[in-house]
């Protein structure tokens, strides 16, 4: 099976998620299916990945080591019906999630989310009430 993966981490950063991302994606492809990442730039990303599509993204979000991808309408179209996946797993429900949501369903397919984070300690990233982003303490 085609399996389409789609990540906010992925290496060069260093996680939880990330591992648990490869760890996923390197057990697929013990098992014989064709695995096909979407993740974020990243600074020092490696220059030739194998099945790996970058998404343009900002890097540092909010003084962190997070890179926030940019949605681009049909940047992945081509490549995704090239690949023909046969599901969609996302490990995010929000940025790359979303756009795995809509993949998805425009391809008509089954969609599997992992959750990993427990989002309500990253908080602290998000812009707080008074319009200015809080740093962590």
């Amino acid at each position: 099976m085609n399996i389409l993966m789609m990540t906010n981490t992925f290496s060069p950063h260093v996680g939880g998620v990330a591992r648990s991302f490869q760890s996923f994606t390197n057990g697929y492809r013990k098992q014989g299916h064709r695995v096909l990442v979407v993740a974020p730039e990243y600074e020092n990303m490696p220059e030739k990945e194998v099945d790996v599509i970058r998404i343009p993204a900002i890097q540092h979000f909010n003084r962190s080591d997070f890179s926030v991808v940019l949605p681009i309408p049909g940047f992945l179209t081509s490549v995704v019906e090239k690949f023909r996946p046969g599901i969609v797993h996302a490990h995010h429900p929000f940025l790359i999630g979303g756009t795995a949501l809509r993949v998805a369903h425009t391809l008509e397919l089954p969609l599997i989310f992992t959750h990993h984070t427990m989002y309500e300690q990253y908080t602290h990233y998000c812009a707080s009430g008074t319009g200015r982003g809080s740093t962590p303490n």
